[in-house]
């Protein structure tokens, strides 16, 4: 395992590393490192903060990935939040039900169903 930056105690498998690097966009980028140290439920059941019932991410990963992706390839720190962010909310909408869809409806609908109740 390889250190993500110097003397941050994070570590992770350098083939991840050699994904995150090989990406061709920023977001894609810290999209392969968040995933290196967090599964989809995870990041559903936790946010930035800590707030709104969940739980926060581990702030030194994710100030770990901020300095390695800012000082690698130029990623501003925002970007990575951003990303972070995104991924949270994203797998927060696979851990739920959808909502059911509601039949609206129209006015031929509506005069379908009157001739029905007439013909009988």
């Amino acid at each position: 395992m390889v250190e993500l930056t110097s003397g941050s105690g994070v570590y992770l498998y350098p083939a991840q590393l050699t994904l995150a690097s090989n990406s061709t966009k920023a977001t894609q980028a810290v999209s392969y490192l968040l995933y290196s140290f967090h599964t989809k439920e995870e990041l559903g059941n936790h946010n930035l903060r800590g707030t709104h019932g969940k739980r926060q991410l581990h702030p030194g990963i994710l100030q770990s990935m901020e300095a390695y992706l800012g000082e690698n390839y130029g990623i501003q720190p925002k970007v990575v939040r951003r990303t972070v962010v995104q991924k949270c909310q994203d797998a927060l909408k696979g851990t739920r039900e959808p909502a059911p869809r509601k039949r609206v409806l129209t006015p031929e609908f509506m005069e379908d169903s009157d001739s029905d109740a007439d013909d009988s």
